[in-house]
């Protein structure tokens, strides 16, 4: 009931502006008792309005008047939509596909809601329409004894209303947590493009990778077509799974890049340095790789840190500059040997660490600060298992005719344990 000032000597009419909007104002918070749960009110979801009050009785003693009226709901056509696309799928997912073919769609409804759907469900044909619902309601104006007030009162029932409302606000808080899910998940994204964009830009990036496989799904043929040797592979949730890489050299066969991929098997952990975007989504280029493992199993060239020590042992002169990649090596022939003015020799050195240099060369690190490069092609499992026990050993191997090509680098064309 509603407590309303008045001047009149008897109630108002059943039709007075004044009582019309007290009743639809209580019909409006006997509704929001049920919504309580919902940051919406009904007010939200729905217009109210009364058809034609009318007065049944009148009291003359009490000064009371009887009325009868019809309350129209109107759901907004808004939320009819967003109410059908719940009902008709309520779990768009494989899993729901599957309970609905199987007859069990009542159990894809949350339990909060699921009688207030079944209710629609069993009264309207689903799709629900935007006919508005009617109810029956009766409500009473007394004058108060000795006062210029008056009382307007009402019972309302919101069953067969209230089931409609509390789905429209279910479906309503569902559509803003999907929004608001998506919009994080896009600032997310946005931010992982930044990380990706300013890590790019270093020039040196390095992610340590696991390789899922050689076989691109959604272009197998990419790779041919770029001349390229590339692989599938995992770093981290900042890029998820990708395809990794790297051109061809001039001198790539089929045979080369079988035995780069015998070192490069599907499960293994690599870690990749020089990382680029490229003009393709969900493709990056490298150009180099490393398997170098430390004592703890970790790889030594994605440690923390180890980008930035290399840089400073560079500008000390303690590392050389390692050859960029195999498409821009020369090749360990005749023109290097040229170039170095000796002819070839063998020589016993102390390995630091060794990486790929490309699909098709392999560069090997040695105490004094130079890099020797090898083909990768002629690199054997057991040269990869001797230089592995090197270097844990720290024992030195022999380079089998070794010709400096430039400055601190060299190219040897074989691997032994002793000259």
């Amino acid at each position: 009931m509603m407590l309303l000032a008045g001047c009149a000597p008897e109630a108002p009419a059943c039709n007075d502006p004044k009582v019309t909007s007290s009743i639809l104002e209580m019909v409006g918070k006997a509704h929001d008792a049920h919504l309580k749960q919902y940051p919406s009110k009904s007010k939200d979801l729905a217009s109210f309005t009364l058809e034609t009050p009318t007065v049944t009785a009148y009291d003359d003693k009490l000064k009371l008047r009887s009325c009868k009226t019809t309350f129209v709901m109107q759901i907004q056509p808004d939320r009819v939509a967003t109410m059908n696309e719940f009902i008709t799928n309520p779990n768009p997912s494989l899993f729901g596909a599957l309970a609905m073919l199987s007859g069990r769609r009542d159990a894809l409804y949350p339990e909060v809601i699921r009688n207030e759907v079944l209710y629609l469900q069993q009264r309207n044909a689903v799709p629900l329409t935007q006919e508005p619902i009617r109810k029956s309601l009766a409500y009473q104006v007394q004058k108060e004894e000795g006062s210029n007030e008056y009382v307007a009162s009402t019972n309302v029932d919101v069953d067969g209303s209230i089931q409609y409302l509390r789905v429209a606000a279910f479906t309503e808080q569902r559509a803003k947590s999907a929004a608001e899910s998506k919009a994080q998940a896009a600032k997310e994204q946005q931010q992982k493009q930044t990380e990706i964009d300013r890590l790019a830009a270093t020039g040196n990036w390095r992610r340590a990778v696991t390789i899922d496989g050689f076989k691109w799904e959604k272009d197998p043929e990419f790779c041919r077509r770029q001349d390229a040797f590339c692989f599938v592979g995992q770093a981290d949730d900042l890029m998820g799974s990708v395809l990794y890489m790297i051109k061809a050299g001039p001198n790539t066969t089929d045979e080369s890049r079988e035995k780069t991929r015998s070192n490069l098997t599907a499960g293994a952990r690599v870690c990749l340095i020089g990382l680029k975007k490229t003009s393709d989504a969900g493709v990056f280029a490298y150009s180099m790789w490393s398997t170098l493992r430390d004592d703890r199993g970790q790889l030594e060239d994605c440690r923390p840190g180890a980008a930035e020590a290399e840089a400073a042992a560079k500008v000390k002169g303690t590392v050389a500059q390692p050859v960029p990649s195999a498409s821009t090596a020369s090749t360990p022939a005749g023109p290097v040997a040229a170039l170095a003015g000796t002819g070839p020799e063998s020589v016993m050195s102390l390995i630091t660490k060794y990486e790929a240099c490309g699909d098709e060369a392999v560069c090997l690190h040695t105490g004094k600060g130079n890099t020797v490069w090898m083909q990768a092609g002629q690199m054997r499992r057991m040269d990869y298992a001797l230089l592995d026990r090197a270097i844990s050993s720290k024992t030195p191997v022999c380079l089998r005719e070794l010709v400096r090509t430039e400055g601190k680098n060299f190219a040897a064309e074989s691997l032994d344990s002793q000259c």
